[in-house]
């Protein structure tokens, strides 16, 4: 099954809908369109586990392009919009890609692929608009046929980790080239998931991230209905909720922050009661702002915690998380260690690299096991500070940060001090319509909550550099810090 299904029983039933705009894609029309594109595909080379690079998450086309890929016999990977250029280029060509689709709205970033670059690259498209270098995507699939393409075989999706942290790696499921069908779909929701499916409305955000493509794509298989928001506002995310039914969703936990941090009259404006299952991923979740979301929402959530490398992962229920707070659950069919930065392993209740299964595969996060065999992720190793015999974790100042009142987002980072120790210093958003606060506040606040070594010595107002899903780029932080120390350091 898969949208072709649906495009003969119920071709008018919405496939996407753009929350901004409203504009709908139908069955009958993402079918049409993924064949015409699927052709274009065929006639220009391209052979079974050749790939498809998608530049442009935020576009109607996105899902026609993907399913064009996944339904002969190609692969699909989708580019980061948020990387740096080099990051971008390395995704392209680590990943094979021999076609290359983008936004006219990302043309800055389009427009430098050129192919001294990225000469892997033989076709390079541009939907809605001009790019020097790229041909007009609307143009190359007009009039080509709506029908499968002859030997429409599975296709398959590769997904890259976000990059936060060093070079965005690859991982893809090897299911490809046999018929499409449900059996095939290593992707398609089990477990607490296993309820999306026809009638469902899903709720999805930054389709350049590997979760959401693979869900939504999911979803379609499955007959359901994707809503895809933009960019995330959260007064405009409860009123996409109610206004489309909205049944399933899936959410970084910084969007809970600022939800909860509307005014009263806002969140009591609209219905959530058609919600049936929220999926938390993508990065830990301060406990008092979960607590408070199932206060709001009921006990819907479902945190799932994995990897890019697909190494192993845990999900943990509402209920099992009230009595575990903090938890992302217990390990799905692999078995979990933690390990000392020496290798041991360590007891429950230490903290220590998470690494999966036999063979102790170190997915680059730290955290702890309780007595009840329950996983906490604290943070990534990579962002650990050290200061002196202390490691500092980001996420742990982050999560105070964030419950202060005026605070709508916070982002921490490590920087040589003056004496070449390092230093915790922190980015601030303030909540919209909040007078300035005073640093010594915020610095007094953490210090009521935390120790000397995860206090900030610093707090700087301004906006937090995150992706759709939450995740920090702190490269960028500490990069923007070095130029500002080094122009100061000229100027003295």
């Amino acid at each position: 099954m898969y949208p072709g299904t649906y495009a003969q029983s119920d071709p008018d039933r919405p496939a996407v809908i753009l929350a901004k705009t409203g504009e709908v894609i139908t069955y009958r029309e993402l079918d049409q369109r993924s064949n015409a594109f699927a052709h274009y595909l065929r006639g220009v080379g391209l052979r079974q586990g050749d790939v498809v690079a998608v530049l442009m998450d935020r576009n109607s086309r996105f899902h026609e392009v993907a399913w064009a890929a996944r339904r002969s016999g190609l692969i699909a990977t989708s580019v980061n919009r948020y990387l740096e250029l080099d990051d971008i280029t390395h995704v392209v060509n680590d990943s094979g890609a021999r076609v290359l689709v983008v936004d006219a709205s990302l043309a800055h970033l389009a427009e430098r692929l050129t192919p001294d670059v990225a000469p892997g690259v033989t076709h390079r498209l541009v939907v809605g608009g001009v790019v020097p270098g790229f041909s007009a995507y609307e143009q190359a699939v007009a009039g080509l046929p709506t029908e499968p393409v002859p030997d429409e075989v599975e296709g398959d999706l590769l997904t890259y980790s976000s990059g936060t942290t060093g070079r965005p790696r690859g991982s893809r499921e090897r299911v490809g080239g046999g018929p499409i069908s449900l059996d095939t779909d290593p992707y398609l929701p089990r477990g607490p998931l296993g309820e999306l499916g026809d009638g469902s409305v899903l709720l999805a955000f930054g389709l350049h991230h590997g979760a959401p493509m693979y869900l939504t794509m999911a979803a379609h298989r499955l007959g359901g209905t994707v809503v895809v928001v933009e960019d995330f506002d959260a007064a405009e995310t409860l009123e996409a909720i109610e206004r489309h039914g909205v049944t399933h969703a899936m959410m970084a936990p910084y969007m809970f922050v600022r939800l909860l941090k509307l005014p009263e009259a806002k969140r009591a404006r609209h219905s959530v009661a058609s919600l049936r299952l929220v999926l938390v991923s993508f990065a830990p979740s301060a406990v008092p702002v979960k607590r408070a979301m199932i206060d709001w929402w009921g006990p819907i959530f479902v945190r799932m915690y994995g990897s890019s490398e697909k190494a192993g992962g845990a999900y943990i229920t509402s209920a099992e998380w009230l009595s575990h707070p903090g938890s992302v659950g217990r390990p799905i069919g692999c078995t979990v260690h933690i390990l000392d930065d020496d290798g041991n392993e360590l007891p429950p209740g230490q903290l220590g690299r998470i690494c999966f299964g036999d063979d102790l595969v170190d997915v680059g996060d730290v955290g702890y096991l309780d007595e009840d065999g329950y996983l906490y992720n604290v943070d990534r190793k990579s962002s650990e500070i050290r200061i002196g015999a202390e490691a500092v974790y980001p996420q742990l100042v982050e999560d105070v940060l964030v419950t202060h009142p005026l605070v709508l987002d916070a982002a921490v980072f490590g920087v040589p001090g003056p004496r070449s120790d390092m230093q915790v210093r922190a980015v601030v958003q303030l909540v919209d319509g909040a007078e300035a606060v005073p640093e010594r506040e915020l610095i007094a606040y953490c210090r009521e909550h935390l120790t000397r070594a995860q206090t900030p010595v610093a707090v700087e107002f301004g906006q937090v550099p995150r992706s759709d899903h939450g995740k920090v780029y702190r490269r960028h932080l500490q990069s923007r810090h070095r130029t500002s120390a080094a122009a100061l350091h000229v100027a003295a």
